[in-house]
């Protein structure tokens, strides 16, 4: 069962499926922009389409795929540009700073495990394990589009988050299973215990969360069913799922249904008016 939370070994931390929404659509995950208003979405570049006006800079995932930036580095992880042969570029931390640089190559292919150790992967491998899933990792390929993955794996759904950088790379999974994120039992049919969450490849299934209305989440599937977690001005919390404009499930009294769900027209999140 694909999970959204995901651990990088080796000096890193966490990897998410959605984070604010901590969601949006496929590869333009996104934050709230400060003046747009509780919930709003502020892209800064596409990573899928690599369109930073400086040809030094490379749109990069940030903040668990929260938003993109363009940032200069060394090399390109999911294209291996910028390293020699013999090299891969990978995320290297130096002194509690992290960033993509050029270091000795791996032995383990994609699938293989990789240990605790993150430079155990070829190059354009990252050594991944689900979270709570024990020590030993699973090189995965890193990514920027589904044209870089293999068979009907695709990009855009779990990141990693690493120790002493606010990158925070994608790389290749088996898709989820789609759903629809008005329906509390749309999922039931995959599987048990799994729930709607908008992603950034559109509503998926993943195991449900537990955290209630308004509480603060990191991750999408933080959330209990029927949630969703929002990126606002200055934190992320878990917000009500409603039928746009009118529909099914409603907002309570005293709050509106807002349009917040990039991708999905007759989706949003009860907020005050």
């Amino acid at each position: 069962m694909t999970t959204m939370r995901s651990v990088l070994l080796g000096g890193m931390l966490l990897a998410a499926a959605l984070g604010g929404l901590i969601g949006c659509p496929k590869a333009l995950h996104a934050q709230a922009d400060g003046g747009a208003g509780d919930g709003g979405i502020s892209l800064t570049c596409d990573v899928t389409a690599q369109d930073c006006a400086d040809a030094g800079l490379a749109c990069v995932y940030v903040n668990a795929g929260e938003t993109s930036a363009c940032r200069a580095g060394a090399c390109d992880v999911a294209t291996q540009s910028g390293c020699d042969l013999g090299q891969k570029c990978s995320y290297l931390s130096d002194g509690g700073v992290t960033a993509r640089a050029c270091g000795p190559n791996g032995t383990a292919d994609a699938g293989e495990a990789c240990g605790a150790a993150a430079s155990a992967c070829l190059r354009g491998l990252a050594c991944v394990r689900v979270l709570d899933g024990g020590a030993s990792g699973i090189c995965r390929r890193f990514c920027e589009t589904d044209s870089q993955c293999e068979g009907s794996d695709a990009c855009g759904s779990e990141f990693i988050l690493y120790e002493g950088t606010d990158e925070s790379p994608s790389f290749c999974t088996a898709p989820a299973a789609r759903c629809d994120v008005l329906s509390d039992t749309s999922c039931a049919t995959v599987g048990p215990g799994l729930a709607c969450y908008a992603t950034l490849r559109g509503p998926e299934c993943f195991a449900r969360g537990t955290k209630p209305l308004d509480a603060l989440c990191t991750f999408a599937n933080d959330c209990a069913s029927g949630l969703q977690c929002m990126v606002t001005k200055t934190q992320s919390v878990c917000r009500q799922v409603c039928a746009y404009p009118t529909g099914s499930p409603a907002c309570p009294s005293g709050k509106k249904c807002m349009q917040r769900i990039p991708g999905e027209p007759n989706a949003g999140v009860c907020e005050s008016p």
